[in-house]
């Protein structure tokens, strides 16, 4: 038999595990019990190819391959690729599933193995998901689960490892609310000396629901658990904190949805006509703001006409920017987002570097005055950025009282004076 065929693609690796059925060609062993290697049958330099029917399929041992490195992951990437050659979904047979069961094993001989209770709920757990789920998760519990002792996995971890893989296949099929609502839990069951599991679990239940009745989706829900609950319930100090932080949380939302349900019985509809006039009256306030700027800008040394129409040209960019992620927000949501507008202003407000467009030295030969350093701090630090978050608060349009289909008009016609007056500047 030739040498390894160690620089063929994936794909025509692949190709030779399928015709050989993902067998080992000479012991007749498959995935997951060794690795497979593909083989020549005659070796380039004996006249070989890389055509199919000159390459053979030999797992490590009959091949004498004895220094692979990454045994384990190689091990999971071809159990997976059976898998996927089967076109298996959750339909696992007997032979299958004890192809997964020995993928488990190997893990923590020869020490322990799973025994029948265990292999009775892994298998219960295995046909309700699919291949990749069900060897990330066997991955995972090992990883979280092990621990050794005089280089020997201890009896302990490896039970906790078994019993973790149906708790983990459970968790992940709840989906990532879920699954993020568990690991809070988790926290408060580690972190405080008493905590009422089933009471922490109806509390972060009940948040959630609320969250969702105000219109959050799943990704803000995520955002919301990861960016603002996990670690405001890392520094919680005991069980009483957390129970009452929860309770306040959940009736704050529960204000937001009565005051989004009052705001909406008082919404408007105007009719085109008056739309523009309003919005007109938005964007010439807007546009004085930026002259402010602009002439503020002329105090300064080296101030020119080009870096004058540079600066106007980013705010115009910057409050567009900021008026189509405004957009964006509502018509994902289909609705207008007051909380979400008020993190875009955050954003937006800050986007633009005012130390870019205001010098701190010399004269300004124009107003024939000198600027004191604190003149030229007020100028840039405070003028600047109060007068950029002042523009995107003008064109908040999750403060009107006008419907959904009259904001996004509205923000429509903003965008597209920034637009016109951003393409006229030279």
């Amino acid at each position: 038999m030739g040498k390894i065929a160690e620089n063929i693609s994936k794909d025509l690796e692949l190709a030779v595990f399928e015709k050989d059925s993902f067998t080992c060609q000479k012991c007749g062993r498959k995935v997951p019990n060794v690795v497979l290697l593909v083989l020549y049958k005659k070796s380039p330099e004996c006249g070989g190819n890389d055509a199919i029917s000159n390459l053979i399929t030999w797992c490590h041992e009959c091949a004498e391959a004895h220094d692979i490195i990454g045994m384990q992951n190689i091990k999971r990437e071809q159990l997976e690729m059976f898998f996927h050659w089967k076109q298996i979904g959750n339909d696992y047979s007997d032979d299958e599933l004890r192809m997964l069961i020995e993928y488990i094993n190997q893990k923590i001989r020869p020490w322990h193995w799973v025994n029948k209770t265990g292999e009775k709920k892994i298998r219960k757990e295995m046909r309700l998901n699919n291949i990749t789920d069900i060897i990330d998760v066997i991955d995972e519990a090992f990883e979280s689960s092990i621990e050794y002792e005089n280089d020997k996995i201890t009896k302990d971890s490896a039970e906790d490892f078994i019993n973790n893989i149906p708790r983990y296949l459970t968790v992940k099929r709840k989906g990532p609310v879920a699954q993020k609502i568990l690991y809070i839990r988790g926290i408060c069951r580690n972190s405080f000396n008493y905590c009422n599991e089933h009471i922490a679990l109806e509390l972060l239940q009940e948040y959630v629901q609320a969250l969702k009745d105000y219109g959050y989706d799943e990704e803000a829900l995520m955002n919301d658990l990861t960016k603002y609950l996990q670690p405001e319930t890392i520094k919680c100090k005991n069980w009483s904190q957390w129970k009452a932080m929860m309770e306040q949380w959940t009736s704050d939302v529960r204000d937001w949805i009565r005051q989004k349900n009052e705001s909406a019985s008082e919404e408007k509809t105007v009719s085109d006509d008056d739309i523009r006039i309003f919005s007109f009256h938005d964007c010439e306030d807007v546009i004085s703001r930026i002259e402010l700027l602009l002439f503020l800008h002329k105090a300064f040394p080296k101030s020119t006409k080009a870096k004058q129409s540079k600066l106007a040209k980013d705010i115009y960019r910057n409050t567009y920017e900021f008026l189509s992620a405004q957009k964006d927000l509502f018509l994902h949501a289909q609705k207008k987002n007051k909380h979400g507008v008020k993190d875009l202003i955050e954003i937006y407000s800050v986007n633009l570097d005012a130390s870019e467009y205001f010098y701190s030295e010399g004269y300004d030969e124009n107003l024939k005055c000198k600027l004191s350093f604190g003149a030229r701090y007020i100028i840039t630090e405070e003028v600047f950025y109060t007068t950029i978050e002042n523009i995107l608060h003008s064109l908040n349009y999750a403060k009107r009282d006008y419907d959904f289909p009259c904001t996004i008009k509205f923000i429509d016609l903003a965008m597209q004076t920034c637009a016109n007056k951003y393409h006229s500047i030279k």
